[in-house]
């Protein structure tokens, strides 16, 4: 039970890494490198590139997809 415990805790420990690495002073996952920082460099790239462009996009196309529904429905918004 206490081999179990300490596992637990230490998968607990480096799966934060990533998540809390860049206040406790580690590298983030764009930063690292060794064996498999390819992958983990690229997923970085990408989840901080969706985080940045996510808000511009959805200011243009959440308004496009709300009228293109409303005229599919031929659905009239009713004025104030």
């Amino acid at each position: 039970m206490k081999n179990m415990r300490a596992s637990i805790l230490v998968a607990a420990s480096s799966d934060s890494d990533d998540v809390f690495g860049v206040h406790a002073g580690r590298p983030s996952a764009g930063d690292l490198t060794g064996a498999d920082s390819g992958a983990q460099n690229a997923l970085g790239t990408a989840v901080v590139g969706g985080m940045l462009t996510d808000p511009i996009l959805a200011i243009f196309f959440v308004p496009v997809f709300f009228v293109s529904i409303l005229g599919l429905f031929k659905v009239k918004p009713a004025l104030p």
